[in-house]
């Protein structure tokens, strides 16, 4: 079994160099990094993970916390951020440890406990959409970054999200330059999470420039289910005649179109639609629609970096920073 002084020896570095590599302890030049990595490859070369701990006092293990539902096409998203987490973290030499927490701040509390036991590094959260106030006790003295959502009653902590306000905003602006001025909004329940309140802060903003009066009617909340979008989408059809329509859930836009399919309405010509996320289910459907695309790989990426830069800080950093993507409008036909 190959050894460190072998990994040096082959290399041509000190075995402290193939330490710091290994435990990131210093900064070590790209090209000795990949030096070292070669040749660690090369020999099928292991490292004492559980030495290196009790050396460095670190695991190089980061927790992820995700609600993963089942029949949910919001799982996808979550998969696409911990694919790029995990990219990044790898790199780095950092091992993920996911965790389902299914919304519920509880269970949030008890996987971040267990993790806790296991001495992980650091934290990147999907919060659930309700309160997160009491993890500020269980997360005290982790480097955390929350993920797609502002923690509810949690201030100053790193955020990275998409920027749904000006996302929203632009979806419903493209519907009016379309000739739109009845466009009705189908949304998740407001108020209790910051994903669905961005982009009903965007849809009226877009009505308030562009000189529109905001309707209630044209306005339904409802949960985030095939159901509550079938059941929306037919008040607003039949009862609001609406001409255009804004879904902020995926999964509420699932509902939609099997609504406009049973009733012969042809999407794109006699209604125009825009959803939230770029789904593999979008592609089987008939006629003309736009997608508001998130970009969760890079959301992923992107919090990893935040994280990997937090726990390297020597001198810890107090002020946290809300940090958000773009968002992309795309055609589907």
């Amino acid at each position: 079994m190959a050894t460190s002084k072998d990994v040096a020896k082959l290399a041509n570095v000190s075995t402290a160099t193939v330490s710091h590599v290994i435990n990131g302890t210093r900064y070590v030049s790209e090209e000795v990094k990949n030096r070292v990595k070669a040749a660690m490859e090369e020999l099928d070369y292991i490292p004492n993970l559980a030495a290196s701990a009790l050396k460095t006092k670190k695991t190089k293990t980061v927790g992820l916390l995700i609600p993963i539902n089942a029949d949910e096409s919001s799982n996808i998203f979550f998969m696409q951020i911990a694919l790029g987490i995990d990219e990044v973290l790898k790199k780095r030499g950092y091992f993920t440890f996911l965790s389902n927490t299914h919304d519920s701040v509880e269970q949030e509390i008890n996987e971040i406990q267990n993790m806790k036991n296991r001495q992980i590094d650091g934290l990147i959260i999907a919060p659930n959409p309700v309160d997160s106030s009491p993890l500020g006790e269980v997360i005290d003295g982790i480097d955390t970054v929350f993920i797609d959502r502002i923690p509810a009653g949690l201030e100053n902590q790193d955020c990275v999200i998409s920027d749904a306000v000006t996302g929203s905003k632009e979806a419903v602006l493209d519907m009016i330059s379309n000739g739109h001025r009845q466009i009705g909004l189908i949304s998740g329940i407001v108020g209790n999470q910051s994903t669905a309140d961005s982009r009903y802060k965007g849809y009226r903003e877009a009505l308030k420039e562009a000189g529109i009066s905001y309707q209630k009617e044209w306005v339904q909340f409802g949960n985030s289910t095939v159901a509550d979008g079938y059941k929306i989408t037919k008040t607003l059809m039949e009862n609001h005649k609406v001409t255009a329509i804004f879904v902020t859930s995926n999964i509420m836009g699932v509902g939609a179109v099997q609504y406009f399919n049973e009733h012969k309405i042809r999407i794109g010509k006699d209604i125009e639609i825009t959803l939230f996320d770029d789904y593999e289910w979008i592609k089987s459907v008939p006629g003309t629609m736009k997608v508001i695309r998130q970009e969760a790989c890079e959301m992923g990426k992107k919090a990893a970096e935040i994280l990997v830069r937090r726990m390297n800080e020597k001198q810890k950093t107090k002020k946290k920073k809300i940090h958000k993507l773009p968002l992309h409008l795309i055609e589907k036909e």
